[in-house]
């Protein structure tokens, strides 16, 4: 289990760049079009899930951009609403008298302490959340959300194209902030709460952050290649747990055969006799096929 609910997402301009959920429990991504937001919260959103074992809500009003998802289980929303916020406000309160209850401060004490029953940590992510914030009431609950679900296991990963339509508190409560191309210089400012030169150009996938203090660049990773080979890991997993069930079963054989007084001559008949009982199953099994 990943106690320290670390992911990796690239390398930045000093070593390769990891993100902790203890240490920042929220995420913003801004960026124009093409600078890559969708796809680092692509990233994000699934390395949550395999890695963290996360239980993931994705929120995308036009549908189009995480399709990928819906085979995983995942829980597609087209639009943020108050309902569901107040749902999460809901499960961080009865966290916290779970946490009370279990005398733990937050979230990773718990589940290192209960580690056989451990709390699911719940990950949100808000695709162009520039299309809910019009309302008042969404904009409430989601700063509440942000201010108070910090110890729980609840997170939010928001991404926008302007932070022009986010409010300051919004901004100041997230640990982390992901500029990618697309934005003027005002902009920059207000993401990063400083006045400071803009950040060097800035190719697709490649982001300006800052996080708790710190400032830098990093190049994201890719979430298909994240995909594929996750893939053949667990192809090259099934191979070796085969490999090392095929080695007992002989080893099983052998010691049958030895306390059963088997000659060489015996062992190499049995053998034989075991490739053309396969050679039966494979034709066997190809008619079914």
């Amino acid at each position: 289990m990943n106690e320290q609910k670390t992911i990796v997402l690239g390398r930045s301009n000093e070593d390769v760049f990891t993100l902790n959920f203890n240490n920042t429990p929220h995420v913003l991504i801004c960026g124009g079009v093409g600078a890559g937001t969708t796809h680092l919260g692509k990233l994000i959103a699934q390395k949550c899930m395999s890695e963290l074992n996360g239980k993931l809500f994705i929120v995308d009003k036009r549908r189009e951009e995480f399709e990928e998802f819906e085979s995983l289980g995942v829980d597609m929303l087209p639009n943020l609403e108050v309902a569901f916020l107040e749902k999460i406000r809901d499960q961080h309160d009865q966290r916290i008298e779970q946490l009370k209850t279990s005398h733990c401060k937050n979230i990773e004490e718990y589940n290192k302490k209960f580690p056989n029953e451990p709390i699911t940590r719940i990950f949100i992510l808000i695709h162009d959340v520039d299309h809910f914030l019009l309302d008042e009431e969404i904009c409430s609950s989601m700063g509440t959300i942000i201010r108070i679900c910090r110890s729980t296991g609840i997170h939010l990963i928001i991404t926008a194209k302007d932070p022009h339509n986010l409010q300051s508190n919004h901004i100041h409560n997230i640990g982390i902030k992901f500029c990618g191309s697309g934005l003027d210089q005002e902009r920059i400012n207000k993401l990063m709460f400083k006045t400071s030169p803009a950040p060097q150009e800035l190719h697709r996938w490649t982001f300006y952050y800052h996080m708790n203090g710190k400032e830098g660049y990093v190049a994201v990773g890719s979430f298909e290649e994240d995909r594929e080979r996750a893939f053949i890991e667990d192809i090259e997993a099934r191979e070796r747990s085969k490999r090392n069930m095929v080695k007992q079963v002989a080893a099983e054989f052998l010691r049958a055969a030895v306390a059963n007084g088997f000659t060489i001559g015996d062992l190499s008949e049995a053998i034989e006799t075991l490739q053309d009982e396969a050679k039966n199953l494979k034709v066997l099994l190809n008619q079914f096929d």
